[in-house]
């Protein structure tokens, strides 16, 4: 079993202060982080994978410091912007980042035929990266990162790109991966956290909200889900968000009220805490 642990984690960029005293463990599964534009989700992956310096009291995968050399190799990233040399074919930037990774040369081989197969990439492996799609490249970029079996492996927006049949090949490989692996993934789309993900972290100014299952997340916000037609809006008493306008808009609301309630979703867990309609 693989644990990562992160205590108190800050990073600072100029005077504004990105992430505040960011605490996490985490073992093997699959978590999704979520979070609005800026809330620091990025910043905390590239913490996570020492791409930045940062101010932590502990930052530790199987009580490996981030110090430690040995502790890159622990780690397989997929950055939002994931670039390759367009010269090279699919399989030789396979290859580049096997060395990168310092894999054992017995097993490369192997490795490569895995992850190609696992991301539907064996027929392009000969193809120019110039010569690829953009979802292709989305599929290298999620090849290259579990390549070698990480303990850790830190996606961020990893379905940018990908067409619905990617997405549940992505979602097929996560799942398989995080039985042995710490997944986590960064993501908009909450298809993919309802798909995928074991746990569910929430960010929001540079802060994790909550790190806990899905049905917990719902659960916090059980009884407080409405559907009312639009123009009853001007009635809804207390604070409230609108989740979602359909032919009726769903709303969540810190008091009780007149409307049909509705069951919880992992969107309304969400929009609730990032809102903060009720109490952590």
């Amino acid at each position: 079993m693989n644990k990562l642990k992160v205590e108190l984690l800050n990073k600072h960029f100029g005077k504004k202060k990105v992430l505040r005293d960011v605490s996490i463990e985490l073992t093997n599964g699959v978590y999704g982080l979520i979070g609005p534009n800026g809330a620091g989700k990025t910043t905390m992956f590239r913490c996570i994978a020492n791409l930045h310096d940062c101010d932590v009291k502990e930052l530790t995968i199987n009580g490996i410091s981030i110090g430690k050399k040995e502790y890159p190799y622990m780690i397989g990233y997929l950055p939002q912007a994931f670039g390759a040399f367009k010269e090279m074919s699919v399989e030789d930037m396979l290859h580049f980042f096997a060395d990168m990774k310092k894999l054992d040369k017995e097993i490369i081989e192997g490795e490569i035929e895995r992850v190609l197969e696992q991301t539907n990439l064996l027929e392009e492996r000969k193809k120019k990266i110039r010569a690829i799609s953009g979802g292709m490249l989305r599929r290298l970029g999620i090849a290259q990162a579990i390549l070698g079996s990480p303990k850790i492996i830190l996606l961020d927006e990893p379905t940018v790109g990908l067409d619905p049949e990617e997405r549940q090949r992505f979602w097929m490989v996560v799942r398989e991966v995080g039985k042995q692996s710490i997944v986590c993934l960064s993501t908009h789309i909450i298809d993919d956290v309802r798909a995928v993900c074991d746990y569910i972290m929430i960010m929001n100014q540079g802060e994790i909200y909550v790190n806990d299952t899905a049905a917990n997340i719902k659960k916090h916000v059980e009884g407080h889900v409405y559907l009312c037609d639009k123009e009853e809006l001007k009635h809804v008493k207390g604070c409230y968000e609108v989740v979602r306008m359909d032919e009726k808009a769903r709303i969540i609301a810190s008091e009780e009220q007149d409307f049909l309630r509705a069951e919880a979703d992992i969107e309304d867990g969400y929009i609730c805490y990032i809102k903060e309609l009720l109490p952590r």
